[in-house]
């Protein structure tokens, strides 16, 4: 399988470093393929602890909106969206919170950041059911067969 580019991941990763440090932070959405170079991202899903949260909204960030839970970061690679709740980037996520952090990887050229784990990715995509999460499903599967 060929790696891909992944121009706005590394944009919006490198941008989100700017707010928040290793340790903080756990990259939701498409963000275990593109760490695997599998595709990139259209935006960036971001959950931090309540603390974290509440202390991001209080900096005023430029060019940021709080909506649907959400702190916005609109960016010239896309936007990053944070929240605290894991329900506020994919409603049908089932995972508890405590979960999430404990099965998640780190991978190297990611400022240290905590990524959703490929399984757990899986599973949230299949439950949302859109047919871009299939997709993402898909190749993931394939990546796995291929290890």
């Amino acid at each position: 399988m060929n790696k891909a580019e992944t121009p706005k991941f590394e944009a919006l990763v490198a941008h989100l470093g700017h707010h928040c440090t290793a340790g903080e932070v756990l990259l939701m959405g498409s963000a275990p393929l593109a760490v695997r170079g599998l595709r990139d991202v259209n935006d960036l899903d971001v959950l931090v602890g309540v603390d974290k949260f509440v202390r991001l909204v209080g900096m005023r960030i430029p060019d940021s909106v709080i909506e649907d839970g959400c702190l916005a970061i609109i960016t010239p690679a896309g936007q990053i969206q944070i929240s605290s709740n894991p329900q506020a980037h994919i409603q049908s996520i089932e995972i508890p919170y405590a979960e999430l952090w404990r099965d998640a990887e780190k991978h190297l050229g990611v400022n240290g950041f905590l990524v959703m784990s490929l399984a757990h990715m899986m599973e949230v995509k299949l439950k949302a059911g859109r047919p871009k999460d299939g997709d993402d499903v898909r190749l993931a599967r394939l990546w796995l067969q291929q290890q």
